[in-house]
């Protein structure tokens, strides 16, 4: 799967199907008007962000979190190849809909936790509290709801995979492992990353 946004890029090209484009379209637009109407130029320019005004802002936000979307594809789906095989299809549509769902669950999970964090002005880190970091092994939050959300959301989404894929058909797609067992590992792993990335840059540092 090829990226239509690379670093250093300032635009991304839209996709070629009609339906994804009109809803990045919607979405980005969104976007750009609840920034500019929640957020001032000043306001902005105190987060230390990707940006210095609302309106970039909205750009760079933007631009990130589009290769977010490319990198999480890439991973769910890889070089992604037409199969007559309705057991490789079921396994790939479950990987899809269960790696998106837990990327999801996570950011969800740690944004109300940093957003908490914020309007109570709990001192200490925020990744350590709401994100969780990688040394060696995955170090889950210190906030217990967050931790718990990230168990649930690890459990399903292992178990969704495990149920859907048989391991042939795991060998048949162009994934990030061969087998079931390092492919949900794997999957955890790329998605924490993502999410990892995508908070530092909603969020800034501690």
């Amino acid at each position: 799967m090829s990226s239509s946004t690379h670093a250093g890029s300032t635009a991304a090209v839209a996709p070629a199907d009609g339906k994804a484009a009109a809803a990045f379209t919607k979405a980005a637009s969104k976007l750009r008007g609840l920034v500019t109407a929640k957020c001032s130029d000043t306001a902005v320019a105190a987060l230390g962000l990707c940006a210095a005004t609302a309106a970039g802002l909205g750009d760079c936000l933007l631009a990130t979190h589009h290769q977010a979307i490319v990198d999480a594809l890439a991973h769910q789906y890889g070089n992604l190849e037409p199969s007559a095989d309705p057991d490789v299809r079921k396994c790939q549509a479950a990987i899809g809909k269960n790696v998106a769902g837990y990327l999801s669950a996570y950011l969800k999970a740690s944004a109300k936790c940093l957003d908490q964090r914020n309007k109570s002005a709990t001192p200490g880190d925020g990744a350590e509290l709401c994100i969780g970091a990688v040394s060696g092994s995955f170090v889950p939050p210190t906030d217990a709801r967050v931790a718990e959300a990230l168990l649930k959301a690890t459990g399903k989404l292992s178990a969704k995979v495990s149920s859907a894929c048989s391991e042939d058909g795991v060998a048949a797609l162009d994934a990030c492992a061969g087998n079931k067992a390092d492919l949900i590992d794997c999957l955890v792993c790329s998605q924490r990353r993502l999410a990892f990335d995508l908070l530092g840059s909603q969020y800034g540092g501690n």
